[in-house]
């Protein structure tokens, strides 16, 4: 058998605030698999191996994970996982559960083939502290897959927007920061190819400026 790659698993008590977010990312699931599904599909297909997806909610990627990958799911809010094994019973799949937040991964140094992360940076507390674990979990060469939603162009009236509901935002979205620049910090966690697009989905105003792409870890064959 191969070596675990989890060091441990730490559970904290969660708020009902936690509860009902859960609930709600759950209700939610339908709409999150209709946000540009071509592209979202296009890097998931690209996932092979051991795979790790930070902050995976209620889901709704599950069925999008090629058949051959080794799943494990890191998220704070443990509230999510009873939703989590539902959709894995529907999508014939298993995840292995962790309680635990994207700055401090319970994993072990260079243990995942491949790293996801779908809507969830906008709410790490600290960015670039969650990429230099992204980086130290994952093997040489390994991959990183985003699909996220950012802040719009700066002195826009769509930005100034994001900018005047973010406190009240990230009450009701568990930190999320609808005004985040992703990319700038992307482009200097020490990644050895990044690779990325800016998009817009056609609702949700505020969020509606999204960034997906992938990166590799340095290091590795070829």
């Amino acid at each position: 058998m191969p070596e675990s790659p989890i060091l441990s698993r730490t559970h904290k008590p969660a708020a009902w605030g936690q509860r009902a977010f859960a609930w709600s990312l759950h209700a939610g699931n339908r709409l999150m698999r209709g946000v540009a599904p071509e592209r979202k599909d296009r890097l998931f297909r690209m996932l092979s191996g051991r795979v790790l997806e930070i902050g995976p909610g209620a889901g709704a990627n599950l069925p999008l994970y090629p058949r051959d990958t080794t799943l494990f799911g890191i998220d704070p809010n443990r509230f999510m996982f009873r939703y989590l094994r539902e959709e894995a019973r529907e999508a014939a799949r298993t995840m292995h559960l962790l309680n635990g937040r994207a700055e401090s991964l319970c994993l072990s140094d260079n243990a995942i083939d491949a790293v996801v992360c779908t809507h969830v940076l906008c709410s790490v507390d600290d960015l670039d502290a969650a990429l230099r674990e992204i980086l130290r979990v994952l093997k040489p060469g390994g991959l990183f897959v985003f699909f996220e939603h950012v802040a719009a162009p700066r002195a826009t009236p769509l930005r100034f927007l994001q900018r005047l509901l973010r406190p009240g935002w990230q009450k009701a979205g568990e930190g999320c920061r609808p005004d985040r620049e992703l990319w700038r910090a992307l482009e200097t966690a020490g990644f050895s190819h990044l690779t990325y697009e800016h998009f817009r989905v056609p609702w949700a105003l505020a969020v509606s400026p999204h960034l997906a792409g992938w990166a590799r870890k340095p290091g590795g064959a070829g």
